[in-house]
């Protein structure tokens, strides 16, 4: 079981990992609560069977509901475009390696894409570049780079939680003051 950073811990469940993010922003003295929204589910061995699953997968899960508000109008006719960032987190906490890096690159028109690249054979794990057939441009491979999450502290986001659940309707998902509790002590999430 590859823990890739410190909000991917083992889980009490035998085979299991808890993906942890905080929970929700307090305005008024700017600064998370100390709430976490936990995710426990069962990583994924890396195979190209797998990948292929998982990008099938994933593809058929995404919702409108998860592009941010600026590429709603793009997302209309192009189902893949705003889900690049979510749909790339979510293969790289599901799937069980440490060969994944996250990458992220500018196409012609300006935008981030995002994906992962293998460090060993340098192939390409890329859950939306068919958004690109409805563009006269490839995807920015050429001038990508590996990068950090952009979250907060390099946390998982809540869109990547939802998916996981999404494809894992066994997983379990609450909310805690600590991660490190056990679910069965814990409000399950709503």
């Amino acid at each position: 079981m590859h823990l890739k950073n410190n909000y991917l811990i083992k889980s009490d469940t035998k085979g299991q990992v808890k993906l942890i993010c905080p929970y929700q922003w307090d305005k008024s003295k700017k600064q998370w609560k100390s709430k976490w929204d936990v995710i426990e589910y069962s990583p994924i061995a890396y195979t190209p069977e797998n990948i292929n699953w998982l990008i099938k997968t994933i593809q058929d899960n995404l919702t409108i509901d998860m592009v941010a508000e600026k590429y709603l109008q793009g997302n209309l006719s192009n189902p893949l475009f705003g889900h690049c960032y979510h749909s790339t987190q979510t293969i790289f906490y599901l799937i069980d390696t440490d060969w994944l890096m996250p990458m992220r690159g500018l196409d012609a028109v300006g935008e981030y894409h995002w994906y992962l690249k293998d460090k060993t054979n340098q192939e390409i794990v890329d859950a939306t570049v068919d958004q690109y057939s409805f563009f006269d441009y490839p995807p920015p491979y050429d001038n990508g780079k590996k990068t950090d999450w952009y979250s907060f502290k390099k946390s998982p986001i809540r869109k990547t939680l939802d998916l996981i659940q999404k494809i894992q309707s066994s997983s379990i998902r609450y909310t805690t003051q600590n991660p490190f509790d056990s679910y069965n002590t814990l409000t399950p999430f709503l």
